[in-house]
């Protein structure tokens, strides 16, 4: 698509590598091109990912005409800011950012503990039961 629409260029290659970084890899070979002998099957045995999924909870109720989800925080602390992923057999796959947080009596929250319910609005129609993760640096794994 990129060479047809002219778009294709040093700054667009660039773009690709970094969206590449974040899926889960074990790091880019040659493979047996360029007459070079490989020994096994990746540079190295280790995720070259530059971000990882963590498990927040799951999502208790959606309220369609706010646009909200009720999450029960299971596993991980929420902030708002927080890029979220949404997976359900339903609903598939959906990604959102945290823009707001409230707790169970109504307070805004910059950022809410596990374990806890909130509230955050959703730009997606969610089920009952979706598993809600965050994305994080693999440098604050430690």
């Amino acid at each position: 698509m990129s060479l047809a629409d002219g778009s294709y260029g040093p700054d667009k290659i660039q773009g690709w590598l970094e969206r590449l970084k974040s899926v889960y890899n074990r790091g880019l070979s040659d493979g047996y091109y360029l007459g070079k002998k490989q020994g096994a099957w990746s540079i190295t045995p280790h995720n070259q990912a530059r971000l990882e999924k963590v498990f927040v909870g799951e999502v208790r109720h959606y309220y369609p005409k706010a646009g909200v989800m009720q999450l029960q925080l299971i596993a991980h602390p929420l902030s708002v800011g927080d890029e979220i992923l949404i997976t359900g057999h339903t609903t598939g796959l959906c990604k959102d950012t945290v823009r707001e947080l409230r707790s169970e009596d109504d307070r805004v929250l910059e950022r809410a503990k596990h374990p806890g319910l909130v509230t955050l609005p959703i730009q997606t129609k969610v089920r009952v039961g979706d598993k809600v993760y965050i994305f994080r640096d693999r440098q604050h794994k430690k």
